[in-house]
C-alpha cells in the first residue's frame, strides 16, 4: 500500500513541476509589469503577443504590448520602452507603448536597437519548443494517468462481477 502511495505523490510532484515550468515566461512578463510599476506608472498592462506568418521563410512577430498610465512628463516612453529592450528575457520584434491620454509609442527591433543599442538580456530563442515540449509532456502524463485510471476502474469492475457470479461445479 505504501508504494501506490509514493507512486502517487511522485506522479503530483512531477505534474506541478511541469506546469511550474511553463510558468516561467509568464513569471517574465509579471516581473517586467513590476519594474514598470515601480518606476512611477500605475494600471500597467503587459502582453507578450505572437503573430504567425504565412510565409513559411518567415517565423512570425513577437510584438510586446504595453499598456503604462502615470508615470513622469514627456519622455517616460523611451524609459518604458529601454525597460522592455534591456530586462524583457524573451524575443522583442516590436514595441507598442500606449501611455496616458492614449500617446501610442511603436518601434521595431531594428529601431530599438538603433536607439538603445544591442539588447543587455539574454534571451532564450528555443521558448517556444520548450512551450511545445512542456504542453505536450503536461498532456502526456495527463492523458495516461486517465488511461490508467480506466484501466483500474475496468479491471476492478470485472472483479467484482467474476466473484457474485456463482460458480457451479461441472457435471460431466
Amino acid at each position: 500500500m505504501r508504494l501506490r502511495t509514493d507512486r502517487r505523490l511522485l506522479t503530483v510532484l512531477l505534474l506541478c513541476l511541469l506546469v511550474a515550468s511553463g510558468c516561467a515566461e509568464l513569471n517574465a512578463v509579471e516581473d517586467l509589469s513590476a519594474r514598470i510599476s515601480a518606476a512611477g506608472y500605475h494600471d500597467v498592462k503587459v502582453i507578450h503577443s505572437f503573430s504567425e506568418s504565412v510565409d513559411p521563410n518567415f517565423d512570425g512577430v513577437d510584438t510586446v504590448i504595453v499598456y503604462a498610465f502615470g508615470g513622469p512628463d514627456g519622455g517616460g516612453e523611451e524609459e518604458v520602452a529601454r525597460m522592455v529592450w534591456d530586462t524583457y528575457p524573451a524575443v522583442v520584434d516590436a514595441l507598442n507603448l500606449t501611455t496616458d491620454g492614449g500617446k501610442n509609442y511603436r518601434a521595431t527591433a531594428a529601431e530599438l536597437e538603433t536607439r538603445f543599442g544591442p539588447r543587455e538580456v539574454e534571451f532564450d530563442p528555443n521558448i517556444v519548443l520548450k512551450w511545445t515540449v512542456g504542453i505536450a509532456a503536461f498532456l502526456l502524463v495527463l492523458f495516461g494517468g486517465v488511461v490508467v485510471l480506466v484501466i483500474v476502474l475496468v479491471l476492478r469492475y470485472l472483479r467484482r462481477q467474476a466473484a457474485r457470479t456463482p460458480q457451479y461445479p461441472h457435471t460431466y
